[in-house]
């Protein structure tokens, strides 16, 4: 009796730091460098709500010219307002955004990002000004439908919950601007 005890309690404490530890972990600048993710925007969430999930495009789409990506965000989001975010090797990144997935709307503005490691926290710039501060709070692997046809089985690709930890009032402004931007169809 008393073995199945310390057995039981063995199990749900080693299920207590097991989560802990993949909760906190801490994230390096190498968990973004060179990789692209796409963010759900629907009614302009990526500048107003508090939790941001940034989901990875891990799967190329080899021998397709008209697409760079295996994953199907609209299927995954349920609709087709997205934010891809693109982060390069140097501080420069790509940002744009995806209106009923079949128009692109680019600001061509400077974009660029750091990432703190000391407070473990993702800075994105909009022309030196601080857009959105975001701590990465949580990762998991997370299956996702692909958009080609050949590809009937789903793809696994990497999901981040990131909180915000900061507002900025240039967030307004630039929202405010959006409109004025040019889309392009695809």
């Amino acid at each position: 009796m008393k073995q199945l005890f310390i057995l039981i309690t063995f199990i749900i404490l080693g299920k207590n730091v097991f989560a802990q530890k993949v909760k906190n972990k801490h994230f390096s600048r190498a968990d973004f460098v060179k990789t692209s993710w796409f963010i759900d925007n629907k009614n302009n969430a990526f500048l107003k709500n508090d939790t941001l999930r940034f989901i990875k495009y891990s799967n190329k789409a080899d021998n397709h010219e008209y697409i760079e990506f295996k994953e199907y965000e609209m299927q995954h989001l349920v609709h087709g307002y997205f934010i891809e975010l693109s982060f390069n090797h140097g501080i420069k990144m790509n940002y744009s955004e995806r209106l009923n997935n079949y128009a692109h709307v680019y600001d061509f503005k400077e974009y660029w990002w750091q990432f703190h490691k000391e407070n473990n926290s993702l800075l994105i710039y909009r022309e030196n000004e601080l857009l959105v501060k975001l701590k990465p709070i949580k990762q998991r692997k997370i299956k996702i439908e692909s958009r080609l046809a050949s590809d009937s089985k789903c793809l696994e690709t990497t999901e981040i919950t990131f909180v915000r930890t900061c507002y900025t009032i240039q967030n307004a402004s630039w929202f405010d601007k959006l409109r004025t931007r040019l889309t392009f169809k695809i």
